[in-house]
């Protein structure tokens, strides 16, 4: 039987907080919003490959469209990173490439699943990828409420293929890292959506393998590419 999930101790709280204070929501940020016109995938938002494993073949002639949600894990670290411009910590530039095409998306640093479901709002495509919950497990927020909030995401984007993506390990809290992709994998059996780890070659018991990570929260740029090809893989299957 999977527990519950606890609340954070409060040290443990106070140190992830340090450590995401320099990604926190700043202002409010609706870049890559469905009025982001549609990008071709020559010119996708991860335009900076050159650290990325190459990308499979494609499996298609027909283009595929995408949407994208999450936090920094899709958006990237830095302050001004989103969706439709993510930095270079995202596992998006391990993902682009024909037959798939850039369709909008909402992924803001420090966001939770709160705030995902608020920001999908009016996107629309034949994919979804959503990857989301390390913020919430780093502020308490209990396993129904981001069920709630997961759901409400998918309900927004509205008709259309959904790959749920393991959330990525944490040094801080990996057993919750754990329980937590446990939960996503059971919602995405339930829900009849597709569920992909990215992170399994670098997770140590929910932490981070020595050298993937530079904080112990977010993975360096070539594990997130590697992610994002993982993720690619998922979808074009």
């Amino acid at each position: 039987m999977i527990r519950v999930l606890p609340a954070l101790r409060p040290l443990g709280l106070l140190a992830v907080l340090l450590l995401l204070s320099g990604c926190a929501l700043t202002g409010t940020a609706t870049a890559g919003n469905a009025a982001v016109p549609a990008v071709p995938a020559t010119a996708s938002p991860a335009a900076d490959r050159s650290s990325a494993p190459p990308l499979p073949p494609a499996t298609a002639t027909d283009v595929v469209t995408v949407v994208v949600v999450g936090d920094s894990i899709t958006a990237g670290t830095g302050p001004t990173d989103r969706a439709d411009t993510p930095g270079p910590q995202s596992w998006q530039h391990g993902f682009w490439g024909a037959p798939l095409e850039f369709r909008g998306g909402w992924a803001v640093p420090g966001a939770t699943t709160e705030q995902m479901r608020a920001g999908a709002a009016g996107l629309a495509a034949d994919v979804l990828v959503l990857l989301g919950g390390t913020n919430d497990l780093a502020t308490g927020v209990g396993w129904p409420a981001s069920q709630e909030h997961l759901l409400g995401v998918v309900a927004a984007v509205g008709e259309g293929h959904v790959v749920l993506s393991a959330i990525p390990p944490s040094d801080f809290f990996p057993a919750l890292v754990l329980d937590f992709n446990a939960r996503l994998t059971a919602l995405a059996q339930q829900q009849g959506w597709e569920f992909v780890d990215p992170w399994v070659a670098v997770s140590q018991g929910g932490a981070f393998a020595p050298g993937t990570s530079p904080d112990g929260i977010h993975p360096t740029p070539e594990v997130a590419a590697q992610a994002g090809a993982v993720i690619r893989a998922a979808v074009l299957t």
